[in-house]
């Protein structure tokens, strides 16, 4: 079964505070063990703790609807970069 990236973008970018999830990277190790990263722009400069709570939910989600084992987030507010789900 594959991964769909656009769909998983859409997912995250319901999760209140995210404005953009971008430059996403999945692999399969194997049929258990799934692991993604990504950036993501914050709709605003929060706290560290704030920002822990979205990332939860990030993972929640991404574990619960795609078996994604393992989550490794850059979060960004201001960086001007690639905004493309994938780099």
């Amino acid at each position: 079964k594959g991964i769909n990236i656009e769909q998983i973008a859409k997912d995250v970018e319901t999760i209140s505070g995210i404005k953009n999830i971008h430059h996403i990277h999945v692999w399969e190790m194997s049929d258990h063990t799934i692991i993604l990263e990504t950036h993501i722009d914050l709709t605003e400069d929060f706290r560290i703790s704030r920002f822990e709570a979205v990332l939860l939910q990030i993972e929640h989600l991404l574990h619960d609807k795609y078996n994604v084992f393992h989550v490794n987030i850059q979060p960004e507010i201001f960086k001007p970069d690639s905004k493309q789900i994938i780099a």
